[in-house]
C-alpha cells in the first residue's frame, strides 16, 4: 500500500468485526471508543484525514451523521466519524478514524454507532452532522462548511486544506435558488480571481 505524509486504509470486509471492535488491528486504535477518555471540546481533525473522509462521501453520496473525539494512550486524540451510504442497511456502519496523521475507513460493519448519549467515559457524540455546500464553487474559496457536529465548525477546501470558521460565519449561498441559474460563463468570471472554478473533480 502506497504511503504518503498522511494515508488511507479502506476495509470494506472484515472477518472478525467483533474481535476488532475489541481491540483494533495491530498498530491501529478499535473502531468503538470504549475504555478511552473525553477527547478536546475543541478539535480540528487534520486536512488530510478530513480530504480522505469527504472524498469518500463524495464518491458514494454520502453524508456524516457525526462525530467524537477521544483521547487513548496508545493513540493520542482520536477523531472517528460515522457516515451513511445510500443503498446500504443502516444496520451497518461506516466509520472514519483519524489520529496523528492516519486514517482509517471502515466500511459496512456490524459495529454499535457512535454514542449519543453521554456515559462514564467519553462526551456523547452530540447533534447529527449538517453541511452547506456552495453551488459553482471557486477553487480559492470554501466548497464546503461542516458544522453542529464540529467545534469549530469547519470550513473545507477545493485542494483539502481545511480552517476553523470564524464566529458567526458561514458560506456565501444566496445565490443559489434566487433568481436566474448562473451561466458557466459568469461562473467562470466570478472565479477568475479566486483560482479559477471548481468542478469537483479537477
Amino acid at each position: 500500500m502506497a504511503r504518503t505524509g498522511a494515508w488511507m486504509r479502506t476495509l470494506a470486509a472484515l472477518t472478525a468485526a467483533a474481535g476488532l471492535a475489541a481491540a483494533g488491528p495491530a498498530g491501529h486504535p478499535p473502531p468503538g471508543p470504549a475504555g478511552e477518555a473525553p477527547g478536546p471540546a475543541e478539535y480540528t481533525p487534520p486536512a488530510q484525514c478530513l480530504k480522505s473522509v469527504m472524498a469518500v462521501l463524495s464518491r458514494d453520496g454520502g453524508k456524516l451523521l457525526r462525530t467524537l473525539v477521544t483521547r487513548s494512550d496508545a493513540f493520542g486524540d482520536v477523531w472517528r466519524a460515522d457516515f451513511s451510504t445510500p443503498g446500504y442497511s443502516d444496520a451497518l456502519v461506516n466509520r472514519a478514524i483519524c489520529w496523528s496523521d492516519q486514517t482509517l475507513i471502515l466500511m459496512h460493519q456490524k459495529i454499535a454507532p457512535l454514542p449519543t448519549t453521554a456515559g462514564a467515559l467519553h462526551r456523547p457524540a452530540a447533534l447529527r452532522c449538517a453541511y452547506t455546500e456552495l453551488e459553482d464553487p471557486c477553487r480559492d474559496e470554501p466548497v464546503r462548511m461542516v458544522w453542529l457536529c464540529q467545534r469549530p465548525a469547519l470550513m473545507l477546501y477545493a485542494d483539502g486544506r481545511v480552517r476553523p470558521a470564524s464566529a458567526g460565519e458561514a458560506l456565501d449561498v444566496s445565490f443559489v435558488n434566487r433568481g436566474p441559474s448562473e451561466t458557466e460563463a459568469a461562473w467562470i468570471r466570478r472565479c477568475e480571481p479566486h483560482g479559477g472554478p471548481y468542478r469537483g473533480d479537477d
